[in-house]
């Protein structure tokens, strides 16, 4: 008897050594023989990182997703409101993320077992969960698949179970889901008239849970093995299949896995093959799905267009299939591993993903279960010639004058270049969600290392962009990428610091630059007379506490986090010096993050006795670093 060893996974048997020699031969012999060459793919992706460091654990609930770790994520489903619920396997839990990439935990306790139902689903103990699914009502579906159940959360937060006796085995067709035995369920889907088709993968079936809790097999005679196409599917064999889909005409997609074969049962119940050749192996991408090979598909789905995307999950890519049976891969370099995060998703590298799911949007949100991370694509134009393009030297701090290539993490910067944009567009408040900055704006998106940015405005020819905390100092890539690809990777250097005071032009004056400053009690800036036509300004007294902004100054305490608006008061970690031309400040009353902004510090230092009615220039030390920028104040008489 095969074992799940407690988890969703199944060992591989005997038959890799045939998939090495498939492999081989595939490589040296199929495509000359068939024909078909390995074109280009109808859709085109760049891959993201969305939630995850790639360390396994648990840890970041109620932080952003992108830092939270997770632990062999199995199944995804997206809600309504666009929060991607995930099958977090290894941890026990069902884990949410918001639309503003807040993750949290809404079933589970993290120790495995069963029990809770009826109560809240935040102390229920799950075993091993490989699926979810979410209604329109609010209810998310858990295939609880090491306790042998299917259970619900209702919008209230309670759960229940609703199919299966918490004892493996196949019993209870024709009668209600919850007198009905399961074996290792893994895939769900709910079709649009409330069916929850279940991957009933032990049982080598797939089942359906009616509304009215009534439970029916679909397909599947119960024994494994590969017979049956052309014929009703329920007399077919299927080999431990681990996903389903059904789509808008009612014919169910099944991921039969260790057939490696995707298997499609029509509204009369008639099934028949759609991809693969019955043995596990990659080929065939350009030519018929019916003659490529698949290496252990685990999910299936669909795009707007009619495309199946499929986790070939041995392969490590994600393949495509065409309304017109052709096969291609568009995700996925076949090398396992972890890396291509902003760049184009057929050069990153998988391990052994397991689900995927699509919004709206044709974005796919992909369980790379082995990297412990949930991965986005974004489609872009395949083969565009109009992919962004930043200038040689076009990444500075965003201070204006002065600014200095050598960027600091949760620090705002500037990239120029072309095509950056399709339009100009700045945020706005309805663009912020739960209080945290948009990643996109206009369809761009900036990432560094794979990480997003938080965006202010967005052009042709400039970007605003807030990096992310985690940065580790030494070379960094940033892309810019829209509708029509990404960028060339372009390479920055980040340090723990890299301060600069904002002084735009509008402070030039007399041939110098001043450093834009606000009186203490906000009713002037700060500037020679006549500087700013039309607004309050006035010199500095000494004595009195003027207003300093800038970027890139560091770490703060208590932390904040990048791209949110910082409510309090937070402290710059490092010392903090400002001199006056050769003259201390004494007195610094505040350093830090500025209250209601986004990443933008602020400095309240009070001028010292310096000689009045002198232009004065500043300087600036946080920790080691000096600010380089060449800016002056002026001194009332």
């Amino acid at each position: 008897m095969m074992h799940m060893k407690g988890n969703c996974r199944r060992k591989r048997s005997a038959a890799a050594l045939r998939r090495v020699l498939v492999l081989a031969l595939a490589s040296a012999t199929l495509g000359a023989t068939t024909g078909w060459s390995q074109s280009s793919a109808p859709k085109s992706y760049v891959v993201l990182n969305f939630a995850g460091t790639g360390e396994k654990g648990f840890d970041g609930d109620g932080g952003p997703a992108s830092e939270a770790q997770l632990f062999d994520p199995w199944g995804l489903a997206l809600d309504h409101s666009g929060s991607l619920f995930i099958a977090d396997q290894l941890n026990h839990k069902i884990r949410k993320i918001e639309a503003d990439g807040t993750i949290s935990t809404v079933a589970g306790t993290g120790t495995p077992g069963y029990s809770g139902d009826s109560d809240a689903a935040t102390a229920a103990t799950l075993k091993n969960p490989c699926g979810v699914a979410a209604d329109s009502e609010g209810n998310v579906y858990i295939a609880d698949t090491g306790n042998h159940v299917i259970r619900k959360i209702s919008p209230n937060g309670n759960i229940s179970t609703i199919a299966g006796t918490g004892e493996a085995g196949y019993a209870g067709d024709g009668g209600k889901g919850t007198e009905a035995k399961l074996n290792y369920p893994i895939g769900l889907w709910l079709d649009a008239s409330g069916n929850l088709f279940i991957a009933d993968s032990f049982n080598h079936r797939i089942r359906k849970l009616a509304p009215d809790g009534i439970i029916t097999t679909v397909a599947g005679n119960g024994e494994a093995g590969w017979s049956g196409d052309g014929g009703s599917a329920t007399e077919a064999k299927l080999n431990y299949p681990q996903g389903v889909f059904v789509d808008a005409a009612g014919n169910i997609f099944i991921a039969d896995t260790f057939n490696s074969l995707i298997r499609k049962v029509d509204p009369d119940g008639i099934i028949t093959r759609v991809a693969g050749i019955g043995f596990n192996g990659y080929f065939g991408d350009g030519g018929p799905a019916l003659e490529a090979g698949l290496d252990y598909p685990k999910s299936i789905a669909a795009d707007a267009e009619g495309n199946l995307l499929i986790v070939d999950s041995f392969s490590s890519r994600i393949r495509l299939i065409t309304p017109d049976g052709l096969i291609f891969t568009v995700a996925g370099n076949g090398w396992i591993g972890d890396s291509g995060d902003g760049g184009p998703a057929l050069e990153a590298r998988l391990r052994f993903p397991s689900a995927l799911v699509l919004d709206g949007a044709g974005h796919i949100y992909i369980s790379d279960t082995q990297n412990n991370r949930i991965r986005l694509l974004i489609p872009v134009a395949s083969g565009s010639q109009n992919s962004p393009v930043i200038n040689q030297g076009g990444v500075v701090t965003a201070s204006a004058f002065g600014a200095s290539r050598i960027v600091a993490p949760g620090s705002w910067i500037e990239i120029y270049g072309s095509r950056l944009a399709s339009a100009a567009r700045a945020w706005t408040l309805d663009d912020f969600k739960n209080g945290r900055a948009p990643t996109s704006l206009a369809g761009t998106r900036v990432t560094i290392d794979g990480q997003e940015a938080f965006l202010s405005y967005v052009s042709p020819n400039q970007v605003n962009a807030l990096l992310p905390w985690k940065l580790s100092p030494g070379r960094h890539k940033i892309r810019v990428i829209t509708s029509q690809g990404a960028s060339t990777p372009y390479e920055v250097t980040v340090a723990s610091v890299s301060p600069a005071l904002y002084a735009p032009p509008s402070f030039i004056y007399g041939g110098r630059q001043y450093v834009a400053a606000v009186s203490g009690d906000g009713s002037a800036f700060v500037a020679p007379p006549g500087a700013l036509p039309g607004l309050p300004v006035r010199r500095a007294r000494p004595g009195e506490t003027i207003v300093l902004f800038g970027v890139g100054f560091g770490p703060v305490s208590p932390n904040v986090d990048a791209g949110t608006i910082a409510q309090q008061a937070s402290e710059l970690a490092a010392p903090l010096e400002v001199h006056f031309g050769n003259t201390p400040a004494d007195v610094i009353s505040y350093k830090g993050l500025a209250p209601g902004a986004v990443g933008l510090y602020q400095i309240n230092v009070q001028v010292p006795a310096v000689t009045p009615g002198d232009d004065v220039p500043l300087t600036i030390r946080v920790g080691e670093q000096t600010v380089s920028q060449q800016l002056f104040t002026t001194i009332a008489p």
